[in-house]
C-alpha cells in the first residue's frame, strides 16, 4: 500500500470519527465548573455509543447531550443510581427531551419523562444501565463535560 493511499483511508477514518460525535466530542471545551475561563480537555466519546445515543435522542427529540467519562463508583453517589459500587470506567450520558420508556412499568403504563440518563463501560462497551427521570443532573463533578452533537 503507497503512503498516499494510507493517507487516504486515514483521512476517512478521521472524517467518520468526526462526524460521529458531531466533531467536537474530543474538542476543548470551557466546560470546568471550578474555572470556566480554563479550557478543558474531554475525551472522546467512541462511534459505537455515539450512534447509540444519537439512535435514541432523536427518537426522544434530544435538545441537549451531554457525556463524561467517570467510575461506576462516582457516578452512583453523585447520580444516586443502583448498583455502582466498583471502580469499573464508565460514560455517563444524559439527554433533554420527551422520552418514553420501552417497557411498561409497575401500573401498566411506560415511564415518561424529560431526561434521560445511560451509562455504558468504557472498556467494553456494553450498556450498564438507564432511566428516565424528570431532572437534569449537573455532571460537571464526575469530570470534564462534552456536548454531542447528532
Amino acid at each position: 500500500m503507497s503512503v498516499r493511499f494510507g493517507s487516504a483511508i486515514l483521512a476517512v477514518a478521521l472524517l467518520l470519527a468526526a462526524c460521529s460525535t458531531g466533531g467536537g466530542g474530543g474538542a476543548f471545551h470551557p466546560t470546568s465548573s471550578l474555572r470556566p475561563d480554563v479550557p478543558v480537555r474531554v475525551a472522546h466519546l467512541p462511534p459505537d455509543i455515539s450512534s447509540l445515543v444519537c439512535s435514541a435522542a432523536a427518537a426522544g427529540k434530544a435538545t441537549l447531550i451531554e457525556y463524561v467519562a467517570t467510575s461506576e463508583r462516582r457516578e452512583t453517589r453523585l447520580l444516586d443510581t443502583e448498583d455502582g459500587y466498583a471502580d469499573t470506567p464508565v460514560w455517563v450520558i444524559e439527554m433533554r427531551g420527551s422520552f418514553t420508556a420501552m417497557q411498561r412499568g409497575p401500573g401498566g403504563t411506560a415511564p415518561h419523562g424529560t431526561v434521560a440518563t445511560a451509562t455504558y463501560n468504557r472498556t467494553t462497551h456494553t450498556s450498564i444501565g438507564s432511566g428516565i427521570v424528570n431532572r437534569f443532573r449537573d455532571l460537571h463533578p464526575l469530570g470534564p463535560v462534552g456536548t454531542l452533537t447528532c
